[in-house]
């Protein structure tokens, strides 16, 4: 029941400097000509700016040019250094199994960023703050949610990424384009944008992401009024309530500089090994009677799970926060 993305970071049209050019600048100044004795009429610039005063005199001497267009429209040089908060979305789809069926629906990632500029590059270290995933409908008509719960963002042990963006210019309009990130949960590959997933046997990257002495990270069956445990039997307690679980999203970003302070644009899942990089396992669960699921539990849960793919690329919104912002200020001001 766990799938991510997850991945990637950063966020209009160009005018005709080309794919990273600048808003269109002003017009050019206008110029007037002399006319006869009584002078020339004064010229008007392209951006309705007053040319110089009309010429004098017999001939009437050219007009001096109107001064160049307003301002309005330039971009502006931002500086991207401080914290950010950024918010993915990507819609999926995934087919039925012998549990659920199929369906579609958004994978949603929030993440915090301490972004340095230097030069026309930004390097993010990134925080992954939290994960909502898709509801799922069993084949009987019930509905599931699986849930990452704050405290494995908030307190637990999640690595770090390094995300470097490249723009042509740090301005407002421009375009940028990032290097590919990887958001590992409960899992910690040697080489996590080009290792292949292990989905079965097995799992020696496998790391206690949430500190809970379990293996992986906790995900809890959602317990609000509407929604079932799914099954894992036939008997009464045959229900699984707790899922360790384990993901990896790989992505990039593209995007524009919206303001200095809201950059906008997508995130496109990348694929290894032929399959889209939204990779996740179940290695283990507990039934609502707080017992461990066995090893053929375990094998039900993991087998009906959705296998999430991208529908298209994703939505990516990133924002300034506050210096002192922290995981919780992220999920409440995004998206």
């Amino acid at each position: 029941m766990v799938g991510l993305l997850l991945t990637v970071l950063g966020c209009g049209s160009t005018d005709d400097g080309g794919l990273f050019g600048s808003d269109s600048s002003g017009g050019s100044a206008g110029q007037g000509a002399g006319g006869s004795a009584q002078g020339g009429v004064a010229g008007v610039g392209a951006s309705g700016t007053v040319g110089g005063a009309a010429g004098t005199g017999g001939g009437g001497a050219v007009g001096g040019g109107g001064s160049t267009a307003g301002t309005g429209g330039q971009s502006q040089d931002c500086d991207l250094t401080g914290i950010w908060g950024t918010y993915f979305r990507v819609d999926t789809t995934w087919d039925a199994t012998a549990v659920i069926r199929a369906g579609s629906g958004p994978i949603e990632v929030w993440l915090l960023s301490d972004r340095k500029q230097s030069g026309t590059t930004t390097t993010d270290k990134v925080k992954a703050c939290g994960i909502r995933l898709p509801d799922l409908i069993g084949v009987t008509g019930e509905k599931y949610g699986a849930r990452f719960l704050a405290p494995i963002f908030d307190n637990g042990s999640i690595p770090l990424m390094t995300l470097p963006v490249k723009f042509p210019q740090i301005a407002t309009g421009a375009q940028f384009l990032s290097e590919p990130v990887a958001l590992q949960i409960g899992v910690e590959f040697q080489n996590p944008l080009t290792d292949p997933w292990i989905a079965t046997g097995p799992v020696n990257v496998v790391r206690d992401h949430d500190n809970d002495g379990r293996p992986g990270v906790t995900i809890e069956s959602d317990q609000a009024p509407g929604y079932s445990n799914p099954p894992v039997g036939l008997g009464a307690d045959q229900f699984v309530r707790h899922y360790d679980a384990i993901t990896r999203t790989v992505a990039t970003l593209n995007g524009n500089v919206k303001s200095c302070d809201r950059l906008e644009g997508n995130v496109t899942v990348a694929d290894i090994g032929g399959e889209p990089a939204l990779h996740s396992r179940l290695i283990g669960c507990k039934l609502q009677s707080g017992a461990s699921c066995n090893v053929a539990q375990t094998a039900i849960v993991n087998n009906n799970r959705p296998m999430f793919r991208p529908a298209s690329a994703g939505l990516m919104i990133s924002k300034r926060m506050s210096d002192e912002a922290v995981c919780g200020n992220v999920r409440v001001a995004l998206p």
